[in-house]
Parts: structure tokens; C-alpha cells; sequence
């Protein structure tokens, strides 16, 4: 069976839930072609248009470039269909790899992956890439699972056939590295963070860019205010990055790595334009006009918002103080953004409901004229909260389903 060699096509994974706002910004980067899943997007469009949206996204948890596709029946399928492949065209024997292996549903949704054993799958494509060249070059490159030079991906999934055996494979380069949730700004954590991507997809759903005002009275290590500063001040997730992109020697994107990357000069060129381009505009940006409260009534969570801030002269803005929830009043016209406790333990979450209700009254009775926004896993605490929210998401945070709830505050 022949194999299907693919160009300028791409996939960009995001947490589930967060797919419309992925597509948003697929949108505001021109980028037309594109195809929703569960959990993702595909979309067509031209390598450095894919490098430039991996700069700018503050969705995506990764960016894929597709490179492959073919069927399989069985794992000695896998085996000699990746054998198939001219390897060399995207691995070098002196650099690492890795494999990672998702099962997926039809295209219509109704029938699931026969395979089990992902980590099975991984090694037979592994077997397959390492039996090529040492056939070939008599030497084999090495498998690093934690930090590989060419990170691979491998989709396994059925098509709507029920009486089909055939699964389609897709294989695709990783072309960031470390996931692009990773900003760069967080030196400094607090217990049950916010992933930075997911912040970043809930604030899309808020009012703050109607506001430009946002409080978060139960900062943490102020996770949602920094993303609200990178939506306000229109910043790419990946700046922190691309403002250090080629200068001090560090590959802080794996297609830099990339054969395709590295043996085309003029992409390169265009690469390093793209990122100067993105320098200045970072160098011009004004944000004296927005207004960032980041408070918590825990002294080590404050202390990490101010180390975190230290890592850009942009973050300044960001106001850090020293306040328990219910000191907050006489503010208006804010986008209050909420992460209280959830209480995961079952003998505390049953005691959520009081907590979540006096936030409520708090909020009715000194936090009129605001919006009021919250990240909740608590079942009790949201039902004890009494108020009936004007809008609400379904979101995985962590390994926990949540809700993120709106209430207008009168």
C-alpha cells in the first residue's frame, strides 16, 4: 500500500471546549481552510503562515505539521507501512525522537479505535523508523522521551465504515517542543493553577476587552491576570520566546530542528523576519491604560505574582496587593475573573456550599456593577452560590470537569 505524502497541512491541539475560540484566532490570522474535532483544529495554509500562528496563538496547546497518512489493520501493518516512509527526509542519525500515539473516533463520531495499546503502537513505528536506517546507514538514532530533537506524533483512528477494518494513520512533526502553554512567566507557582491556555480561552468569553478593567480577587499566582494582559495588549503566547528566538543559541521551538527547516534558506529568511517584525511591534506596545488588580489574601501567592511580573518590563501594570476576597468593594464597571477553592476532597466539598454562598452575598451587597466571572469543579459550591448565571461553559481544567459561569451583578 502506498502512503500519502502531505504539504501545508497542519493541526493545532487546544483543550476541549476551546475549540470556537481556536478558530477565532485561526480567523484573525487569515487562515481560512480549516476543519473543527473534538479537542482541535485542522487547517491548510503555507509553513510560515502555520510558524506565524504558532507565534501568535494563545489557544493552541500544541501546532502539528501533517506530513503522512495510510491505513493499517493490524500493528504488522504499522510495521511496514512505516517502512515505507524516506525517514531521512524528516529524521538525521544524529538526532533524537520521540513518539506519541492518539486513538481517535470516525468522522462521523460513532465508532472508536480498535487498537488498545497505544505505547505497542508507539514501538512498532518506532522498530519500523530504527530498522530503516540501520539497514540503510548500518547506524540507528536514539529514542529521548523527555526532550527529543524531532517530537512525532501518530493518530490512529477508524473510518465511518462499520464494517470496515481499516484504520487512517496520520503522522505529524510537533513543531513546538514544550507545549505553548508554557509562556515563560510563570518562575513561580501556587497550588491548582489555571493552565495558561485555558485562562486564556475563558477570558475570550468575558467582557474585558469592553472594560479594560480586570480583578481577580483570588489571584493565585495571577495566572488570569496575565492573560488578560496579553489579550488587552493584543501579545502573542509565544513572545517571551520569540523575543529570545535566535539570539542566545537556544532552539526554543522544535521545527527549528526540523529537516524541512533546516534545509530551506529562504524559509529561514523569512522566519527571522516574521520574528523581527513581531520584536518591534512588541518594543511599541502602551498598556498605561489598563487597569489589572491581582489580589489574594495568601502572602506567598502575592509574592509569586510579583516574581512573575519581573520576568517582562510589560507586566509592570499588573497591581498586586494583599486582600481577602470579602475586603473587595466600591469598584465598578470591572471584569471580576474567580478561581475560588474547590474543595476536591469529598468531606470539604461538602462544606463548598457555604463559602460559595457568602462570595455571592459579598458580591450583591459591595460588588454591584461588575461582571462577575468563575472557574468552578465544585458541584456544592455552585449550587450553594444561589445565583442563576447569565451564561455558563463545560471545560476540562487539570483532570477535573469544571464550569465556567457568568453573573451580571446588579
Amino acid at each position: 500500500m502506498q502512503y500519502t505524502k502531505i504539504k501545508d497541512t497542519f493541526f493545532a491541539s487546544c483543550p476541549k471546549g476551546l475549540e470556537p475560540e481556536l478558530i477565532q484566532e485561526l480567523k484573525a490570522r487569515k487562515i481560512s481552510q480549516y476543519t473543527e474535532f473534538t479537542g482541535g483544529v485542522e487547517f491548510q495554509c503555507s509553513t510560515l503562515k502555520a510558524i506565524e500562528f504558532l507565534f501568535w496563538t494563545r489557544i493552541s496547546s500544541r501546532v502539528f505539521k501533517k506530513f503522512t497518512s495510510f491505513e493499517i489493520k493490524s500493528e504488522k501493518d504499522l510495521y511496514f507501512e512505516g517502512k515505507n516512509i524516506k525517514w531521512k527526509s524528516y529524521l538525521e542519525l544524529d538526532q533524537t525522537f520521540s513518539i506519541k500515539t492518539l486513538l481517535g473516533n470516525s468522522p462521523n463520531g460513532k465508532m472508536w479505535s480498535q487498537f488498545k495499546n497505544t505505547l505497542f503502537l508507539s514501538q512498532r513505528l518506532k522498530d519500523s523508523i530504527v530498522d530503516q536506517f540501520q539497514k540503510k546507514f548500518n547506524e540507528r538514532p536514539s529514542v529521548d522521551t523527555k526532550a527529543p530533537d524531532v517530537p512525532l506524533l501518530m493518530r490512529v483512528s477508524p473510518n465511518d465504515n462499520p464494517h470496515s477494518r481499516k484504520e487512517k494513520v496520520d503522522l505529524y512533526l510537533d513543531l513546538c517542543g514544550e507545549p505553548l502553554s508554557y509562556r515563560g512567566y510563570r518562575l513561580r507557582n501556587v497550588d491548582a493553577p489555571v493552565r495558561e491556555n485555558v485562562a486564556a480561552g475563558l477570558l475570550m468569553r468575558t467582557n474585558l476587552l469592553q472594560t479594560k478593567k480586570v480583578l481577580d480577587p483570588m489571584a493565585g499566582s495571577g495566572t488570569f491576570l496575565f492573560e488578560a494582559l496579553y489579550q488587552l495588549a493584543d501579545l502573542p503566547g509565544s513572545f517571551l520566546k520569540v523575543e529570545r528566538f535566535m539570539d542566545d543559541g537556544e532552539d526554543y521551538f522544535a521545527f527549528v530542528r526540523s529537516q524541512f527547516y533546516k534545509k530551506d534558506p529562504k524559509l529561514q529568511d523569512e522566519v527571522k523576519a516574521l520574528v523581527k517584525s513581531i520584536q518591534n511591534e512588541i518594543a511599541g506596545k502602551q498598556v498605561q491604560a489598563l487597569e489589572l488588580i491581582a489580589c489574594d489574601e495568601d502572602s506567598g501567592s502575592i509574592k509569586a505574582v510579583e516574581i512573575n511580573k519581573g520576568v517582562h518590563p510589560l507586566f509592570s501594570i499588573i497591581q498586586s496587593r494583599q486582600k481577602n476576597f470579602f475586603e473587595q468593594y466600591d469598584l465598578e464597571g470591572f471584569t471580576i475573573v474567580c478561581n475560588p477553592p474547590y474543595g476536591e476532597r469529598l468531606d470539604v466539598e461538602e462544606n463548598m456550599s457555604g463559602l460559595y454562598k457568602e462570595i455571592a452575598d459579598h458580591l450583591k451587597q459591595k460588588l454591584k456593577g461588575n461582571d462577575f466571572y468563575m472557574l468552578s469543579a465544585s458541584v456544592s459550591g455552585v449550587k450553594g452560590f444561589g445565583l442563576k448565571p447569565n451564561k455558563k461553559l463545560n471545560i476540562r481544567n487539570g483532570n477535573l470537569d469544571a464550569k465556567f459561569l457568568h453573573y451580571q451583578i446588579y
